[in-house]
């Protein structure tokens, strides 16, 4: 009869291992399909490659001109865009220099309805 209580001493401690033991290989398991479908999402929804963890790995020459080429294009669009920027502003400056030097000529009989900031 002693031994019948130590099989079931034991059988109870093999049954709490075992339901540990599946109830923490469901949880890797959720973990290992949660971060799958993130990575599988990640990769159909973003259109710039990913960092990878080890940048020397895997890589081939053609890989790297790809990813310069795709900063090359990247930087000369901000590039262009900065310069359109710049010319936008130089005129809008160079407009308003033409109308206070056109302001200036103007004739003394029509100084009643120019009103500048200094009158005020």
């Amino acid at each position: 009869r002693r031994e019948s209580k130590m099989s079931e001493a034991r059988r109870a401690d093999f049954h709490h291992i075992h339901d540990a033991w599946i109830e923490a290989t469901n949880v890797y398991l959720a973990v290992i399909f949660i971060s799958i479908g993130l990575f599988l999402y990640v990769k159909k929804h973003f259109k710039r490659p990913m960092i990878r963890v080890f940048p020397g790995s895997g890589q081939d020459a053609a890989s790297g001109v790809d990813r310069r080429k795709i900063g090359d294009e990247d930087y000369k669009k901000v590039r262009l865009r900065q310069q359109l920027e710049h010319w936008y502003i130089a005129r809008k400056w160079e407009q308003g220099q033409e109308r206070s030097a056109s302001v200036e000529k103007a004739p003394s009989a029509s100084t009643s309805t120019v009103v500048s900031i200094e009158d005020r």
